[in-house]
């Protein structure tokens, strides 16, 4: 609860989640890559990416994983 000048306590205001954030701008998408190495933004939205199902529930998890990690550039690489 948050308390306005008034000493009336009021409840915080929606939470940001997935669902009412909306699809990212393209230039807060080049500054992350701008601040963060490739590994720190796939650690860091991966995370983001395990509570992204339960505000979107009917979304597909391929969806999903496409909107938080498939546009950070990474080289491929193959296992010997």
């Amino acid at each position: 609860m948050t308390s306005t000048n008034t000493g009336i306590s009021r409840p915080p205001g929606p939470l940001q989640t997935a669902a009412n954030r909306g699809p990212a701008h393209p230039a807060s998408k080049q500054q992350l890559l701008a601040d963060h190495t490739p590994i720190d933004l796939f650690m860091r939205l991966g995370c983001r990416l395990t509570a992204a199902p339960a505000d979107l529930p009917t979304t597909p998890v391929t969806a999903l994983r496409a909107r938080f990690l498939d546009w950070i550039p990474h080289r491929r690489t193959r296992l010997a």
